[in-house]
């Protein structure tokens, strides 16, 4: 399995996506940078509020000299974007001390030169930050375009629809994945975003794309959903993505409703306000993870596609979770982990009392890598599934799954679902079956090879 380590961290991502452009340039990702970056980016991202950069940096240079120069480095490209020259110039001075006191010779002697292309290739990046907004409306001037971004129909009477979370790693985990699915003859494919480390039009042809269209040969329409990675470059992959995944029959913006008479399915963009790049470090000085929201001109045509439903079912598809049992949404109370924006937005359209008077009769989303089913009509959604579990590699020892989970779960999970080996959880996807008046969720892993189904749920 090849250990691809990914952070909620904009800054941190992109400087992985430059190290992987640079030292896979002439074939294969040289693993050891890989694994120095993402060493120097779990030091980063597990500090304590109060430890510094420096700090961090001065403790990887006694403990883990690889991680200290990709993270020297980073730093370095920091202070090149935002054109601090004497905060570069102490970087050096501290490199160069690192250096000597362990090999008595200058940084600059001992380092391979690609880590200098490095910071050329993230200033590059950093620029799309700063370039226009990519996002693309379904309202202008406060009316709301009701036809826009919504294919109708579809699909038949009768459907098959694969659903998979978090897959873009362009590792040959993800591609098992992706061609099991395929063999199960979906009518299209919904992925639930992410596509790693953030997005970069390159990662983007790279990893997801060329995966799919030339590697595996699928040739069925494929929808995308926006996730806090593929932001992380501004949108500059995800959006070009858009326009050229299904040709002629393009996905117009990064939500989007398919229907046919009975059902439609909305996917909404939650990654658009996760990728702020201060959000991991005001996360942690405040003991919370930001929880992301919606767009007010989306949530308008959301409310539009919902009251206009006519006698459609609704099932709702997004990145980032409503809520969860393990992973931590905002500042944790109650004893839940709940996204109370996300659920104040869309709890007039769900029952909760009888799951066939719901009108939003499911809701399926991804973000954290893993698959649990959560109980019938917790916080008065009739089903909650999170299918994260693509392509993310997921140690045991890491992030164990206790029950009851630490939020209170639970009233809230049914059971942690996900099997998994020795070490790591195992990676999978999800088939929805629709038919007239019912629809079925079907979740399997894969096991040496072999697809297992380990969930079923009548929507």
């Amino acid at each position: 399995m090849a250990i691809i380590r990914v952070f909620r961290d904009r800054l941190l991502s992109l400087w992985q996506s430059s190290v992987a452009d640079v030292f896979e340039a002439h074939g294969h990702a040289d693993h050891e940078s890989m694994r120095a970056t993402a060493d120097y980016g779990e030091a980063l991202a597990n500090r304590p509020a109060w430890m510094g950069v420096e700090d961090i940096l001065q403790n990887l240079s006694h403990d883990n000299y690889p991680a200290f120069v990709s993270g020297v480095h980073h730093q370095l490209a920091i202070a090149r974007v935002s054109e601090d020259g004497r905060f570069f110039e102490h970087l050096i001075g501290l490199a160069r001390d690192a250096a000597f006191s362990l090999f008595g010779k200058r940084f600059e002697e001992g380092h391979d030169p690609r880590w200098g292309r490095c910071i050329q290739v993230y200033r590059e990046y950093h620029r799309n930050i700063n370039e226009p907004e990519r996002y693309r409306h379904g309202s202008v001037d406060g009316e709301v375009r009701g036809d826009f971004s919504v294919i109708d129909p579809a699909f038949g009477r009768s459907a098959r629809i694969g659903l998979v979370g978090d897959w873009g790693t362009g590792e040959p985990e993800a591609l098992g994945v992706f061609r099991a699915m395929v063999a199960e003859k979906p009518d299209l494919i919904i992925h639930l975003g992410d596509i790693y480390y953030s997005g970069t039009p390159a990662e983007c042809e790279r990893h997801f794309k060329d995966v799919i269209r030339s590697q595996i040969g699928y040739g069925g329409p494929v929808f995308i959903l926006a996730g806090n990675h593929d932001y992380y470059a501004a949108g500059a992959g995800y959006f070009s993505l858009l326009d050229t995944l299904n040709p002629g029959r393009p996905q117009e913006a990064s939500f989007f409703c398919l229907r046919n008479d009975h059902w439609q399915l909305l996917g909404m963009d939650t990654g658009y306000y996760d990728s702020v790049p201060m959000q991991a470090q005001v996360g942690r000085a405040i003991h919370a993870s930001i929880a992301t929201h919606l767009r007010q001109s989306e949530v308008d045509w959301l409310a539009y596609q919902l009251k206009s439903a006519g006698d459609r079912s609704t099932i709702l598809l997004s990145h980032h979770q409503l809520f969860s049992a393990y992973d931590q949404i905002g500042i944790v109370r109650r004893g839940e982990s709940l996204n109370d924006e996300l659920w104040m937005t869309f709890r007039k359209y769900m029952s909760g009392r009888h799951g066939s008077s719901s009108r939003v009769r499911a809701w399926f989303w991804g973000h954290e890598h893993d698959y649990m089913t959560f109980d019938r009509d917790y916080k008065e959604l009739n089903l909650g599934v999170c299918i994260g579990h693509g392509g993310i590699p997921v140690r045991v020892a890491d992030h164990p799954k206790p029950l009851p989970a630490p939020y209170g779960g639970l009233s809230q999970l049914s059971q942690h679902e996900l099997g998994a080996d020795e070490t790591h959880y195992r990676h999978g996807f999800s088939l929805l079956d629709l038919d007239k008046q019912i629809a079925q969720l079907h979740t399997f892993e894969l096991l040496n090879g072999q697809l297992h189904r380990i969930g079923h749920a009548v929507v």
